[in-house]
Protein backbone atom coordinates (compact mmCIF):
# COMPACT_ATOMS: atom_id res chain seq x y z
CA UNK A 1 0.00 0.00 0.00
CA UNK A 2 3.06 2.28 0.24
CA UNK A 3 4.84 1.71 -3.09
CA UNK A 4 8.33 2.84 -2.09
CA UNK A 5 8.43 0.75 1.08
CA UNK A 6 6.82 -2.20 -0.69
CA UNK A 7 9.41 -2.12 -3.44
CA UNK A 8 12.32 -1.88 -0.98
CA UNK A 9 10.94 -4.75 1.11
CA UNK A 10 10.45 -6.98 -1.94
CA UNK A 11 13.98 -6.32 -3.14
CA UNK A 12 15.54 -7.45 0.15
CA UNK A 13 13.21 -10.44 0.58
CA UNK A 14 14.51 -13.98 0.14
CA UNK A 15 13.12 -17.43 0.85
CA UNK A 16 16.07 -18.01 3.19
CA UNK A 17 15.23 -14.92 5.26
CA UNK A 18 11.60 -16.01 5.38
CA UNK A 19 12.62 -19.49 6.52
CA UNK A 20 14.73 -18.06 9.36
CA UNK A 21 11.87 -15.74 10.29
CA UNK A 22 9.47 -18.71 10.63
CA UNK A 23 12.01 -20.80 12.53
CA UNK A 24 12.54 -17.99 15.01
CA UNK A 25 8.79 -17.74 15.67
CA UNK A 26 8.53 -21.52 16.04
CA UNK A 27 11.50 -21.68 18.38
CA UNK A 28 10.34 -18.88 20.69
CA UNK A 29 7.60 -20.99 22.32
CA UNK A 30 8.59 -24.42 20.94
CA UNK A 31 5.50 -24.49 18.76
CA UNK A 32 4.80 -24.50 15.02
CA UNK A 33 1.61 -22.55 14.26
CA UNK A 34 -0.66 -24.52 11.91
CA UNK A 35 -1.67 -21.38 9.99
CA UNK A 36 0.24 -19.68 7.23
CA UNK A 37 2.25 -16.64 8.29
CA UNK A 38 2.52 -13.89 5.68
CA UNK A 39 5.83 -13.27 3.99
CA UNK A 40 5.39 -9.57 4.64
CA UNK A 41 3.67 -7.10 6.93
CA UNK A 42 1.14 -4.65 5.51
CA UNK A 43 2.50 -1.12 5.17
CA UNK A 44 -0.28 1.42 5.80
CA UNK A 45 0.15 5.05 4.83
CA UNK A 46 -0.93 7.99 7.01
CA UNK A 47 -4.12 8.74 5.06
CA UNK A 48 -5.39 5.18 5.32
CA UNK A 49 -4.44 5.00 8.99
CA UNK A 50 -6.48 8.11 9.65
CA UNK A 51 -9.48 6.55 7.90
CA UNK A 52 -9.14 3.43 10.04
CA UNK A 53 -9.01 5.58 13.20
CA UNK A 54 -12.06 7.52 12.02
CA UNK A 55 -13.90 4.23 11.46
CA UNK A 56 -12.92 2.96 14.92
CA UNK A 57 -14.12 6.17 16.54
CA UNK A 58 -17.49 6.01 14.78
CA UNK A 59 -17.98 2.39 15.82
CA UNK A 60 -16.77 3.18 19.34
CA UNK A 61 -19.37 5.92 19.69
CA UNK A 62 -22.10 3.29 19.34
CA UNK A 63 -20.50 0.92 21.85
CA UNK A 64 -20.08 3.77 24.34
CA UNK A 65 -23.72 4.89 24.12
CA UNK A 66 -25.20 5.24 27.63
CA UNK A 67 -28.06 2.94 26.58
CA UNK A 68 -25.83 0.35 24.89
CA UNK A 69 -26.70 -2.40 27.35
CA UNK A 70 -30.38 -1.65 26.92
CA UNK A 71 -30.33 -1.81 23.12
CA UNK A 72 -28.22 -5.01 23.09
CA UNK A 73 -30.18 -6.89 25.73
CA UNK A 74 -31.67 -9.01 22.98
CA UNK A 75 -28.21 -10.49 22.39
CA UNK A 76 -28.36 -12.44 25.65
CA UNK A 77 -30.34 -15.65 25.97
CA UNK A 78 -30.98 -17.37 29.28
CA UNK A 79 -28.81 -20.26 28.11
CA UNK A 80 -25.72 -18.07 27.70
CA UNK A 81 -26.09 -15.17 30.15
CA UNK A 82 -23.14 -15.20 32.54
CA UNK A 83 -23.44 -13.57 36.02
CA UNK A 84 -21.18 -10.74 37.14
CA UNK A 85 -21.19 -8.63 34.00
CA UNK A 86 -19.10 -5.46 34.29
CA UNK A 87 -19.87 -1.95 33.06
CA UNK A 88 -17.94 -2.16 29.81
CA UNK A 89 -15.93 -4.62 27.79
CA UNK A 90 -12.29 -5.08 28.77
CA UNK A 91 -11.23 -6.08 25.26
CA UNK A 92 -12.24 -4.60 21.94
CA UNK A 93 -10.85 -4.92 18.45
CA UNK A 94 -12.08 -4.28 14.95
CA UNK A 95 -11.14 -6.23 11.83
CA UNK A 96 -11.17 -4.38 8.51
CA UNK A 97 -10.90 -5.39 4.90
CA UNK A 98 -9.16 -3.10 2.42
CA UNK A 99 -11.63 -2.15 -0.30
CA UNK A 100 -11.51 0.15 -3.34
CA UNK A 101 -14.02 2.90 -4.01
CA UNK A 102 -15.15 3.52 -7.62
CA UNK A 103 -12.37 6.08 -8.11
CA UNK A 104 -9.77 3.61 -6.84
CA UNK A 105 -9.33 5.21 -3.43
CA UNK A 106 -8.69 2.60 -0.74
CA UNK A 107 -11.14 2.48 2.15
CA UNK A 108 -11.34 0.26 5.24
CA UNK A 109 -14.57 -1.75 5.54
CA UNK A 110 -15.49 -3.45 8.79
CA UNK A 111 -15.46 -7.25 8.80
CA UNK A 112 -16.36 -7.60 12.47
CA UNK A 113 -16.11 -5.80 15.79
CA UNK A 114 -15.22 -8.07 18.69
CA UNK A 115 -15.83 -7.68 22.41
CA UNK A 116 -13.45 -10.57 22.96
CA UNK A 117 -9.68 -11.09 23.21
CA UNK A 118 -7.71 -11.68 20.03
CA UNK A 119 -4.14 -12.81 19.31
CA UNK A 120 -2.66 -9.96 21.33
CA UNK A 121 0.54 -11.72 22.34
CA UNK A 122 1.26 -13.49 19.06
CA UNK A 123 0.71 -10.32 17.01
CA UNK A 124 3.38 -8.48 18.95
CA UNK A 125 5.76 -11.43 18.61
CA UNK A 126 5.20 -11.61 14.86
CA UNK A 127 5.75 -7.87 14.40
CA UNK A 128 9.01 -8.02 16.36
CA UNK A 129 10.18 -10.93 14.21
CA UNK A 130 9.50 -9.02 10.99
CA UNK A 131 11.67 -6.22 12.27
CA UNK A 132 14.38 -8.64 13.39
CA UNK A 133 14.66 -10.52 10.09
CA UNK A 134 13.72 -7.87 7.52
CA UNK A 135 14.44 -4.20 7.02
CA UNK A 136 11.45 -2.23 8.36
CA UNK A 137 11.57 1.61 8.28
CA UNK A 138 12.23 3.08 11.72
CA UNK A 139 9.27 5.44 11.45
CA UNK A 140 6.82 2.54 10.96
CA UNK A 141 5.50 0.68 13.98
CA UNK A 142 2.84 -1.91 14.80
CA UNK A 143 1.83 0.00 17.95
CA UNK A 144 0.29 3.41 18.53
CA UNK A 145 0.35 6.13 21.17
CA UNK A 146 4.11 5.98 21.59
CA UNK A 147 4.03 2.41 22.95
CA UNK A 148 6.87 -0.05 22.51
CA UNK A 149 6.49 -3.81 22.96
CA UNK A 150 7.52 -3.67 26.61
CA UNK A 151 4.89 -1.06 27.43
CA UNK A 152 2.23 -2.81 25.37
CA UNK A 153 2.80 -6.17 27.08
CA UNK A 154 2.79 -4.50 30.50
CA UNK A 155 -0.66 -3.03 29.76
CA UNK A 156 -1.92 -6.47 28.75
CA UNK A 157 -0.46 -8.10 31.84
CA UNK A 158 -2.00 -5.47 34.13
CA UNK A 159 -5.42 -5.78 32.49
CA UNK A 160 -5.47 -9.56 32.67
CA UNK A 161 -3.99 -10.13 36.14
CA UNK A 162 -5.46 -7.03 37.82
CA UNK A 163 -3.12 -7.40 40.81
CA UNK A 164 -3.77 -11.11 41.34
CA UNK A 165 -0.98 -13.66 41.67
CA UNK A 166 -0.42 -15.35 38.28
CA UNK A 167 -1.27 -18.79 39.69
CA UNK A 168 -4.73 -17.52 40.63
CA UNK A 169 -5.45 -16.31 37.09
CA UNK A 170 -6.02 -18.71 34.22
CA UNK A 171 -6.41 -18.57 30.47
CA UNK A 172 -9.47 -20.72 29.75
CA UNK A 173 -10.10 -22.56 26.48
CA UNK A 174 -11.54 -25.80 25.13
CA UNK A 175 -8.63 -28.23 24.64
CA UNK A 176 -6.13 -25.41 24.05
CA UNK A 177 -3.48 -27.83 22.77
CA UNK A 178 -5.67 -28.48 19.72
CA UNK A 179 -6.58 -24.87 18.96
CA UNK A 180 -5.14 -23.13 15.91
CA UNK A 181 -4.31 -20.18 18.17
CA UNK A 182 -2.20 -22.19 20.65
CA UNK A 183 0.90 -20.08 20.01
CA UNK A 184 -0.93 -17.06 21.44
CA UNK A 185 -1.85 -19.05 24.57
CA UNK A 186 1.79 -20.08 25.03
CA UNK A 187 2.94 -16.50 24.62
CA UNK A 188 0.27 -15.25 27.05
CA UNK A 189 1.34 -17.77 29.69
CA UNK A 190 5.00 -16.91 29.23
CA UNK A 191 4.40 -13.18 29.47
CA UNK A 192 2.00 -13.19 32.44
CA UNK A 193 2.80 -16.39 34.35
CA UNK A 194 -0.81 -17.59 34.28
CA UNK A 195 -1.75 -21.17 33.42
CA UNK A 196 -3.55 -22.15 30.24
CA UNK A 197 -6.27 -24.65 31.15
CA UNK A 198 -8.98 -26.60 29.42
CA UNK A 199 -12.52 -26.06 30.62
CA UNK A 200 -12.51 -29.67 31.85
CA UNK A 201 -9.58 -28.88 34.20
CA UNK A 202 -11.65 -26.54 36.38
CA UNK A 203 -13.15 -27.91 39.61
CA UNK A 204 -15.95 -26.42 41.67
CA UNK A 205 -16.48 -26.44 45.44
CA UNK A 206 -19.67 -24.55 46.20
CA UNK A 207 -19.05 -21.11 44.71
CA UNK A 208 -15.26 -21.52 44.68
CA UNK A 209 -13.36 -22.52 41.56
CA UNK A 210 -9.95 -24.19 41.56
CA UNK A 211 -7.56 -26.43 39.62
CA UNK A 212 -5.13 -29.06 40.83
CA UNK A 213 -1.37 -28.97 40.38
CA UNK A 214 1.09 -31.37 42.01
CA UNK A 215 -1.50 -32.35 44.61
CA UNK A 216 -2.38 -28.71 45.44
CA UNK A 217 -5.80 -27.13 45.08
CA UNK A 218 -5.10 -23.72 43.58
CA UNK A 219 -7.95 -21.19 43.76
CA UNK A 220 -9.01 -19.40 40.60
CA UNK A 221 -9.80 -15.73 41.22
CA UNK A 222 -9.79 -14.42 37.67
CA UNK A 223 -10.40 -15.98 34.24
CA UNK A 224 -8.98 -14.71 30.95
CA UNK A 225 -11.69 -16.24 28.81
CA UNK A 226 -10.89 -17.54 25.33
CA UNK A 227 -13.81 -19.98 25.10
CA UNK A 228 -16.04 -19.26 22.11
CA UNK A 229 -19.58 -20.31 22.97
CA UNK A 230 -20.26 -21.37 19.36
CA UNK A 231 -17.67 -24.12 19.82
CA UNK A 232 -18.84 -24.97 23.33
CA UNK A 233 -22.37 -25.68 22.09
CA UNK A 234 -21.02 -28.43 19.87
CA UNK A 235 -18.93 -30.07 22.59
CA UNK A 236 -21.53 -32.09 24.47
CA UNK A 237 -18.79 -34.71 24.96
CA UNK A 238 -16.65 -32.41 27.10
CA UNK A 239 -16.85 -33.26 30.82
CA UNK A 240 -16.98 -30.16 33.00
CA UNK A 241 -17.93 -29.13 36.49
CA UNK A 242 -17.64 -25.42 35.72
CA UNK A 243 -20.80 -23.92 34.19
CA UNK A 244 -20.66 -20.41 32.75
CA UNK A 245 -24.20 -19.54 33.88
CA UNK A 246 -23.51 -20.28 37.56
CA UNK A 247 -22.49 -17.55 40.01
CA UNK A 248 -18.95 -18.23 41.31
CA UNK A 249 -16.41 -16.32 43.38
CA UNK A 250 -14.47 -15.24 40.30
CA UNK A 251 -13.82 -12.19 38.15
CA UNK A 252 -13.65 -12.22 34.37
CA UNK A 253 -10.80 -10.77 32.34
CA UNK A 254 -13.13 -10.22 29.44
CA UNK A 255 -16.69 -10.96 30.55
CA UNK A 256 -18.36 -13.45 28.18
CA UNK A 257 -21.55 -11.41 27.82
CA UNK A 258 -19.69 -8.77 25.80
CA UNK A 259 -18.98 -11.36 23.13
CA UNK A 260 -22.72 -11.57 22.46
CA UNK A 261 -23.50 -7.88 22.93
CA UNK A 262 -20.71 -6.61 20.68
CA UNK A 263 -19.51 -9.42 18.43
CA UNK A 264 -22.97 -10.81 17.64
CA UNK A 265 -25.39 -7.91 17.85
CA UNK A 266 -23.91 -4.47 17.22
CA UNK A 267 -23.65 -4.05 13.44
CA UNK A 268 -27.25 -2.94 12.75
CA UNK A 269 -26.82 -0.01 15.16
CA UNK A 270 -23.78 1.39 13.31
CA UNK A 271 -24.33 3.99 10.60
CA UNK A 272 -20.96 4.60 8.99
CA UNK A 273 -19.47 4.60 5.49
CA UNK A 274 -16.91 2.14 6.86
CA UNK A 275 -19.52 -0.44 7.93
CA UNK A 276 -21.70 -2.43 5.49
CA UNK A 277 -25.36 -1.59 6.04
CA UNK A 278 -26.87 -4.30 8.24
CA UNK A 279 -30.41 -5.09 9.40
CA UNK A 280 -32.05 -7.34 11.96
CA UNK A 281 -33.95 -9.70 9.69
CA UNK A 282 -37.13 -9.60 11.78
CA UNK A 283 -37.28 -5.84 11.21
CA UNK A 284 -37.07 -6.06 7.40
CA UNK A 285 -40.41 -5.68 5.61
CA UNK A 286 -38.92 -6.08 2.17
CA UNK A 287 -35.56 -7.59 1.28
CA UNK A 288 -33.10 -5.13 -0.31
CA UNK A 289 -32.47 -5.67 -3.99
Amino acid sequence: MVPGIRSAYNQQFSEEKYRRFLEDINRTYDHVPPFRIAETPLFVDKAFKERIFEACNQIGEVIMRPDFKEITQGALSEEFTVPGEDDHTLFLQMDFGVCAEPDGTLIPKLIEVQGFPSLYFYQDLCARMYRKHFSIPENYNHLFGGLDSEGYLEILKTAILKGEKPENVILLEIEPQFQTTEIDFRAASAMTGMKTLCLSDLKVDGKDVYYSENGRKIPVHRIYNRVIFDELVGRKDLYREFQFVEDYNIEWAGHPNWFFRISKYTLPFIDSPYVPKTWFLDQVDELPE
